[in-house]
């Protein structure tokens, strides 16, 4: 039976690029995988045969063989494995037959090395999902396969007139103690179900014979386990339709109930995961606010609302100024915390249906539904003033930033103005407003 150990993923890299490869594998291990680069699919080949790898990593032109073969070779050994392909534009419709294939993503050189990172996370949580699955079916089959079942003959004065011998290694109590006391499973049955347990035999004395019933419940063992039991029993009559009692089963599903239990988590994981993914698809790694693709969706939905009715919205597109500066003086982990600080403070001044979101490098854009331009003005004027105030203590100092902000009002025409066209006119009011001096703001009327 398979056994799932939570450890580091191991990853194997696969490509013929030694910089990129070592760029790959220093980053992935930094970040707490196990990571393998070879720069040849005859090499990948070899380690997959010596060491299960999670996730792999391939370049799909290879010097040698393609890295069509490598997935190929990497899913017959491993088909739990998960492989995400890298390509260029040249090898667009192989990674598409890689995906069909079962690859679980491709990314087109160049690419950004977070986003790469974050896939090998989301395949390798997969990766252990499925195994977490595969373990709870082998388990089924395993309880399946090797079950005895407990039988008794109850009659009809409430005695038992035979118990199997199976009722010991179920419930720790020999066939003989049941037919001394029959009372004892009411006695062994867990508290919680005793109430079930006992309308049940209740209905017996009370003269409901024909129906055949079925239900689980647990019972617990002297040494002080719970144990699951699956019960069934069926009338019993003589050829002269006098009731003769009940024959009834009792299955042992414990290790049934313990692997719909696993099943359900594993379930439930998989649920988060998915979830996770779909929030990713929709964030910047780094601040954590909506990405450019889905600011523009977001934002495509607010103007056709504010279209339709009329309503105003407010874009604001601000950047931090000089910011390389920043990074070439204190350090990008400097430039990545000014931007998270930046996001925040943005943050804080905004309402539930306000939308922040990441439009690249240190740009950002803010929508405000229901909000001219002049109210805006305020929201900006207090972002501006806050991370004017910012101060980041590094070893070379404090770290201080700018703000330069442009605000347009979304203009409405018989065909109202496009997402597109009103961002482009909030850059050209922040391009002003950097023009004038930065560390300001600058509306462009409509």
């Amino acid at each position: 039976m398979t056994k799932i150990s939570k450890k580091n993923p191991h990853v194997l890299i696969v490509d013929d690029d030694s910089n990129l490869l070592m760029t790959l594998g220093e980053i992935l291990n930094a970040r707490g995988f196990e990571s393998v680069c070879v720069s040849t699919g005859g090499g990948a080949l070899k380690a997959i045969k010596s060491q299960d790898f999670d996730v792999a990593l391939i370049d799909l032109k290879l010097e040698d063989i393609s890295g069509l073969e490598v997935m190929r070779g990497i899913k017959a050994l491993s088909p739990a494995s998960e492989c995400i392909l890298l390509t260029g534009n040249a090898s667009q419709d192989s990674a598409i037959e890689a995906i069909q294939m079962g690859a679980f993503g491709y990314f087109q050189k160049p690419f950004e090395i977070d986003q790469v990172v974050l896939s090998v996370q989301r395949a390798a949580d997969k990766y252990y999902s499925t195994l977490a699955l595969r373990e709870s079916e082998e388990k089924y089959r395993l309880v399946a396969n090797f079950t005895y079942d407990w039988e008794a003959w109850h009659t009809p004065d409430g005695t038992y007139r035979y118990v199997s011998p199976s009722c010991e290694r179920i419930s720790g109590h020999t066939a003989q103690e049941f037919l001394a006391d029959p009372t004892l499973m009411l006695k062994i049955t867990h508290p919680e179900d005793q109430s079930m347990v006992s309308a049940h035999y209740r209905a017996d004395n009370d003269g409901v014979h024909e129906a055949d019933m079925e239900f689980d419940f647990r019972i617990v063992t002297p040494d002080g386990k719970i144990r699951w039991l699956s019960h069934s029993c069926t009338a019993v009559f003589g050829d002269d339709g006098k009731w003769l009692g009940r024959r009834e089963s009792n299955r042992d599903i414990t290790d049934r109930k313990h692997v719909e239990q696993a099943r359900r988590e594993a379930n439930l994981a998989l649920k988060i995961i998915l979830a996770r993914e779909k929030e990713l698809a929709r964030t910047d790694p780094l601040t954590g606010i909506h990405n450019r693709r889905y600011l523009y969706e977001f934002a495509e939905h607010q103007f056709e609302v504010a279209g339709r009715y009329q309503q105003p919205l407010a874009v604001m597109m601000f950047d931090i100024d000089h910011f390389k500066k920043i990074n070439d003086r204190f350090g990008h982990a400097v430039g990545d915390e000014m931007l998270k600080q930046v996001t925040q403070i943005t943050r804080a001044e905004l309402r539930t249906a306000d939308a922040i979101g990441r439009y690249g490098g240190e740009e950002f854009i803010v929508l405000l539904p229901m909000t001219n331009a002049a109210q805006a003005y305020s929201v900006a004027e207090r972002i501006r003033a806050s991370a004017a105030d910012l101060r980041l203590p590094t070893e070379k100092g404090d770290a201080s930033i700018t703000l330069s902000i442009g605000i347009v009002q979304m203009r409405h025409t018989p065909q109202s103005e496009s997402v597109e066209v009103a961002f482009r006119r909030a850059d050209e009011a922040m391009y002003a407003a950097k023009q004038a001096g930065r560390n300001r703001i600058e509306i462009i009327a409509s």
